[in-house]
């Protein structure tokens, strides 16, 4: 009996030892699947944190961007360079923050003062002893216009200076200030045929009065 108690002794204690060893083994794969998932979910996580930190620094650049224009100013200015003007700033604002105008400058040349700027425009005002013939240009992006001269900026001329446009009453300004407020600028002065009642003959008649610059 003692020889079979001893037997039975030593099987449940074997039974005992491979249970808790099999215990062990499963705790120690629960454990380590745990750390799989948790450095996964981790890494995850710091990766949507960069790539949304990266798609908010390049919306904050470009409305960033978009909020100025850069514009140049020469001639008769105590300040004459390259300035970041907010987005719909005028002339007006870039002339002060040039310092004034000189002595010597003509304010019978210059373009409105009214006018907005432009991305990329170079203003140049004239001085007294500049001759009409050779008044300097405003630059915008390769294109030019004449300062100081008669020509009627679509872009920013009130109903009363559109009417002294050739072909434009009361009613044609009004539609120009409806298609501006429509549309924004007109980017060239062919776009005047994009006004109802200007066809060929009538923007024949008033090309050489205007300017979008």
């Amino acid at each position: 009996m003692n020889k079979k108690n001893k037997i039975i002794g030593s099987v449940i204690i074997a039974v005992i030892f491979c249970v808790f060893t099999a215990v062990g083994i499963i705790k120690a794969n629960k454990s380590e699947n745990y750390e799989d998932i948790f450095v996964d979910n981790s890494s995850g996580a710091n990766s949507n944190k960069e790539s949304t930190a990266v798609n908010s620094s390049s919306t904050n650049n470009s409305s960033t961007n978009s909020k100025f224009v850069k514009v140049e100013i020469k001639g008769e200015v105590q300040k004459p360079g390259v300035y970041n003007m907010s987005f719909g700033s005028r002339l007006e604002d870039l002339i002060l923050k040039a310092g004034g105008l000189t002595d010597k400058a003509d304010r019978d040349k210059l373009p409105s003062l009214a006018r907005k700027l432009r991305d990329e425009e170079c203003i140049i005002i004239a001085d007294k002893t500049t001759p009409a013939a050779s008044i300097p240009t405003v630059s915008v992006t390769g294109t030019t216009s004449p300062v100081g001269s008669d020509l009627i900026n679509i872009n920013t001329a009130d109903e009363n200076e559109l009417e002294k446009i050739p072909g434009v009453g009361p009613v044609m300004a009004q539609r120009i200030i409806d298609y501006r407020n429509k549309n924004g600028d007109f980017q060239a002065i062919e776009d005047m045929k994009n006004i109802s009642g200007v066809g060929e003959k009538t923007f024949e008649k008033m090309k050489d009065k205007i300017t979008v610059n």
